[in-house]
């Protein structure tokens, strides 16, 4: 629908990869009550993806019209 699709789609792509290397590098959780709180933290991934749905369309690509 505008580039706040584009641009929050490429965000959210990127910031789940930094997490992603993140946790492969990183040393482990300090305490119990941090992967808790990761946990609850994770939610706000589902929310930030809702919002990336509402400023982007879907489309057939162009090599799928059989007409």
């Amino acid at each position: 629908l505008d580039k706040i699709g584009v641009l929050s789609f490429k965000t959210f792509v990127g910031v789940l990869v930094l997490i992603y290397l993140a946790s492969i590098i990183g040393p482990p959780p300090p305490r119990v009550e941090a992967v808790a709180w990761a946990g609850i933290f994770s939610w706000f991934f589902v929310a930030w993806a809702y919002w990336i749905d509402q400023h982007r369309t879907t489309e057939k690509p162009s090599s799928l019209d059989i007409e």
